[in-house]
């Protein structure tokens, strides 16, 4: 669903739209309000880091620099594809009622238009990190097994005992 919106947004919000001219803010809230079960927040950032159009609305926190996001230099390194990064507490945004919750930051590289011209920025999508939660825990397993998601370098997104992992309470073997 999150890739779908990711898609919506890119597609026919973003590239439909010269940003000198055209209003993207009420799509963006639109595709926010539809989804807000499992999302957090959208956001649109140009390279250099400044924040373009963000939904709900929000402003970046004094002093962030998105551009030392690994989310941010992930969707940079690689802008042919959509990256699912591990579980943060959201910390560049505020101006809403959540601030600080876990998500799941899903970024890409779109490109934009601004006057004559044409340029890349990154789209990020945070996923609530409760939804996804609630996906995996509805998985009935046999024999006390689970299911947990990892990215393409072994780091956990999901993991049923997450926090105990994080603290150093438990080990999983992720990366074999």
């Amino acid at each position: 669903n999150v890739m779908k919106v990711s898609d919506a947004l890119n597609y026919s919000v973003i590239k439909k739209s010269d940003l000198d001219q055209d209003e993207i803010a009420g799509s963006f809230q639109l595709l926010y309000d539809t989804n807000k079960d499992s999302i957090h927040n959208i956001a649109l950032f140009s390279l250099n880091g400044k924040l373009l159009q963000a939904a709900p609305a929000s402003v970046l926190r004094e002093g962030t620099d998105v551009r030392l996001e690994e989310w941010f230099i992930q969707a940079a390194r690689k802008t042919e594809n959509i990256h699912f990064g591990i579980p943060v507490v959201e910390h560049l945004l505020s101006g809403t009622d959540t601030d600080y919750d876990w998500v799941i930051p899903v970024s890409r590289v779109v490109q934009i238009t601004q006057g004559n011209r044409i340029q890349a920025a990154v789209l990020l999508i945070n996923l609530s990190y409760t939804s996804l939660a609630d996906i995996f825990s509805s998985v009935q397993m046999e024999n006390g097994s689970y299911i947990y998601l990892i990215d393409q370098d072994g780091k956990l997104i999901y993991h049923p005992r997450q926090e105990l992992i994080v603290s150093g309470l438990i080990h999983e073997n992720n990366l074999a």
